[in-house]
């Protein structure tokens, strides 16, 4: 099931489960921002808690421009979905887990060299720094996204830097077996208090 961008459009991708993390609503007024930039578009994967109240929103503001696909996407099909896009959306909830967790959806995206938009939360910035290996909004503010969503669209260069550095940053510190040789150090680390 490969999934590809018809060239004609700059296409934005967000995949998730729709919990109050991931801040669809403020995706959804972004979309509605854009909507004066036809060839601007989003593609929405996922379905959940908050999915009834996400479509209601893109109902009542008429947004024109967001592709929802709500029924269950197969795992091994998102990276398709992933290739096709031109941007890969995070988090932008404002709540606490907001601030403390890099999503799978982010390392996904990067390892498949994609510039990546999310929310500036101090977990993001543990591993990650902006407009260097992924570009950050403000949590919680449309207007924001809409402006970095325009920043990497109109200059391609940034875009494709922040899409390879990206990739160079989850080679260095996020793979399997660099996480797992971490662990093993940590682990150890934490053994020698108890001899």
């Amino acid at each position: 099931m490969e999934q590809k961008n018809d060239l004609k459009f700059f296409l934005l991708e967000f995949h998730g489960n729709y919990i109050p993390l991931q801040g669809v609503e403020y995706i959804i007024k972004a979309a509605k921002i854009l909507e004066k930039y036809p060839d601007i578009k989003f593609k929405l994967i996922g379905n959940g808690q908050t999915y009834p109240k996400a479509k209601k929103l893109a109902e009542d503001l008429k947004v024109k421009n967001i592709e929802f696909i709500s029924e269950r996407v197969p795992y091994e099909s998102i990276p398709a979905f992933i290739n096709g896009a031109d941007i890969c959306l995070g988090i932008f909830g404002s709540g606490d887990k907001t601030q403390r967790v890099i999503p799978n959806k982010l390392y996904e995206a990067v390892a498949m060299k994609k510039a990546v938009i999310t929310g500036d939360t101090p977990g993001i910035k543990e591993i990650f720094t902006d407009q260097k290996d992924i570009m950050l909004c403000r949590v919680a503010d449309e207007k924001d996204l809409a402006e970095k969503i325009l920043i990497l669209k109109n200059n391609p260069e940034l875009k494709e830097k922040i899409a390879l550095n990206g990739y160079q940053t989850f080679q260095k510190n996020a793979t399997p077996q660099v996480v797992a040789a971490q662990l093993i150090i940590d682990l150890k680390e934490k053994l020698k208090l108890y001899d």
